[in-house]
């Protein structure tokens, strides 16, 4: 039924609304998608596979932003060239794909900014405001977590852009640590 499903670009079986004496499965006819159902299909076919019901639900749950952890279906994926990794548990559908569809513009945003274009924008917030506070800094890059805005504040401290002053401890309050540019 998934695998029915999801190669017609309709949406998955639902069973949310079963329980421990009932089976409830709603199928739903709509056409979510034929776009991405013909592309997969036809990228499958190229390289002489036909996807199975996990890989199809997986690429579904890529498609529809989900994190996902790495395994060896995303393996499979990658490898075929149906999707790409932009981070830990983050992967988009393909450049390929985007491409194909004409919408490279999606392509970019869900890609992201570069991590040189991040490192930018934190210059700029600290080059504007002064400080940069954690929660300030997470304002600036929305689509990230913390770690992997820290990340690219080491770095930016280990080239003498910027540098940490204050308790690291604190949060809030006089002694609340913060970012500011090397003077």
């Amino acid at each position: 039924m998934f695998k029915n499903q999801l190669s017609r670009g309709k949406n998955a079986p639902n069973y949310l609304k079963t329980n421990d004496n009932n089976v409830f499965l709603e199928l739903d006819g709509k056409i979510k998608d034929i776009e991405f159902a013909k592309y997969v299909f036809n990228v499958a076919d190229k390289n002489g596979r036909e996807l199975n019901d996990k890989e199809l639900i997986l690429l579904n749950q890529i498609k529809d932003n989900k994190r996902i952890k790495a395994s060896y279906i995303t393996d499979n994926l990658l490898e075929l060239g149906l999707i790409e990794r932009v981070g830990y548990g983050k992967y988009i559908l393909s450049r390929n794909y985007y491409n194909d569809i004409h919408r490279s513009g999606e392509y970019t945003r869900s890609r992201g900014l570069s991590k040189e274009h991040n490192k930018m924008l934190i210059l700029e917030h600290l080059k504007s405001y002064e400080k940069g506070f954690k929660k300030d800094l997470s304002q600036v890059l929305p689509t990230l977590r913390w770690f992997q805005i820290y990340r690219m504040l080491i770095e930016l401290r280990q080239e003498k852009k910027i540098k940490f002053t204050g308790d690291r401890r604190s949060h809030s309050g006089k002694n609340a640590g913060y970012w500011k540019l090397v003077a």
